[in-house]
């Protein structure tokens, strides 16, 4: 087994060798749309992105689902200081526009085929850039909405930008020149401007915009939290594997995947360190709790980026179904209170959206390859999330309580509608026994004795007769108004 000396000094700097890239993929929703709407939402907030300063490409299936509509905005311009990387710049974004825009999307589809009801569009926002001295660094964030309310944002990174810590989990903060920093909705012109803040501030600042524009569309609705999934899809394992001894008996995505958790020096059995592993015709990956490690199964001679695009292709494809349904039922399962929801009404959009949610992804995702549905299976049997089998009933039982709220509001309403109406009515008993008789003694008996018999079926549950009583103060209200 590897000891900590070994892990630090050797194992450390391999990895932050491994070449590929690290996808963390966000899922949001508004859950408590109406689900008559989801077509006009849909439309509405598609035209918002597609008219976003921020937006450098644009993907849309066809009609046919079984090709892909690009469209393509011009770049942001980068400041003067930095004119000297304007052809690296337009390079290194009209590579990553083939291999994760419109070729990505285009070859996704080839592997599923998806319903013509089912509506998704993504946007392909401006990256962000970080600047050295003879190097510039791009960070991409696309967004995918669906026609079922759900939001997605890919965080892209290329690894070769990114240097681990020594915990192989978080990464290290390196010294640049400059960052440039892109205001995608208040901006009137494509062009960047310098940042002071950091990249991590810049990134959580990027999805608060987009988070407040989605909600400023869909009528200030709450959003959901976040729900991320973090793919690594790397290409060059094998070769760092096969150059050391040290990776024989625990190859380094094992050492990768367990490291945020483990001591090495006090795990002994290696059969703790494993995680879930599937290897098929395309693809090997490994998974433990929302990470996983993706890497093509055979050998690729292409380029990182091309190989990356093609493994994330066809992982993703299926992937996406499995993270929609996961993020859906750790949704129900947080429940309605965790959500903020009261009132019939978002009760009731609430759960019609999770019914038009789940039908979508039922009928949504159909594979184009027997490999596809098998891998599907096992990223599901070996989900870290485990439905409780009695969700339904807890769900329900949270149905029924919110119900009997309501009831209870409403009983109280309604005694205090019947003790205002009392106490009209018995002023107006008064009023009315004193027009058709004029000796006092009697008017205050037979009052008294109807307004006893009144407060009696007013409050008397077990003999209630609130129809005729009703009947009883109309005719004494119209006798009043009458006179």
């Amino acid at each position: 087994m590897i000891n900590s000396e070994e892990f630090y000094n050797q194992v450390v700097p391999d990895i932050n060798n491994i070449k590929g890239y690290k996808i963390t993929y966000i899922y949001w929703a508004l859950p408590t749309l109406n689900t008559k709407n989801m077509e006009s939402w849909f439309s509405e907030i598609t035209d918002k992105f597609s008219k976003a300063n921020g937006t450098i490409q644009i993907i849309a299936p066809l009609d046919n689902k079984e090709q892909t509509a690009c469209k393509n905005l011009d770049y942001w311009k980068l400041p003067k200081k930095y004119s000297h990387f304007e052809k690296e710049y337009k390079e290194k974004i009209d590579t990553y526009l083939k291999y994760f825009g419109c070729e990505f999307e285009s070859h996704k589809n080839w592997y599923i085929k998806t319903l013509k009801n089912h509506n998704d569009m993504k946007f392909i926002l401006t990256p962000l850039i970080e600047i050295y001295k003879n190097h510039i660094s791009l960070f991409f964030i696309n967004i995918n909405i669906y026609s079922n309310g759900v939001m997605r944002i890919e965080l892209v990174e290329d690894l070769e930008n990114l240097e681990f810590k020594d915990d192989l989990y978080s990464f290290k903060y390196n010294m640049m020149e400059d960052k440039l920093y892109p205001r995608l909705f208040s901006s009137k012109k494509r062009k960047y401007q310098l940042s002071d803040i950091l990249q991590s501030k810049q990134l959580n600042d990027l999805i608060k915009h987009i988070k407040f524009q989605t909600q400023k569309i869909s009528g200030k609705r709450k959003l959901t939290e976040d729900h991320s999934f973090q793919v690594f899809y790397l290409t060059n394992l094998e070769e760092i594997n096969k150059s050391k001894d040290l990776y024989k008996e625990i190859s380094i995505e094992d050492i990768f995947i367990n490291a945020p958790i483990m001591n090495w020096d006090n795990n002994k059995n290696l059969a703790h360190l494993l995680a879930h592993r599937y290897k098929n015709e395309y693809i090997e990956y490994i998974n433990r709790a929302s990470i996983y490690i993706v890497k093509p199964s055979r050998h690729m001679e292409n380029g990182n980026i091309q190989v990356v695009s093609k493994i994330a292709s066809y992982f993703f494809s299926t992937a996406d179904y499995h993270f929609q349904k996961t993020f859906i039922d750790e949704l129900q399962l947080s429940g309605i209170t965790n959500l903020n929801i009261s009132g019939e009404k978002d009760i009731l959009n609430f759960k019609n959206w999770l019914l038009r949610y789940k039908r979508v992804l039922m009928s949504v995702y159909r594979p184009n390859q027997l490999s596809s549905f098998d891998l599907y299976n096992n990223l599901e049997k070996n989900s870290y999330f485990k439905l409780p089998k009695d969700l339904e009933e807890i769900t329900q039982d949270e149905m029924n309580i919110i119900h009997l709220e309501n009831d209870y509001k409403k009983d109280l309403q309604e005694q205090k509608m019947n003790v205002t109406l009392l106490i009209i009515s018995l002023l107006t008993i008064f009023s009315v026994l004193n027009i058709f008789f004029h000796n006092k003694l009697t008017i205050l008996f037979l009052g008294i004795f109807l307004e006893g018999l009144l407060i009696y079926y007013t409050f008397n549950t077990k003999k209630p007769i609130t129809f005729f009583s009703k009947i009883i103060l109309s005719i004494l209200f119209m006798l009043l108004i009458y006179l």
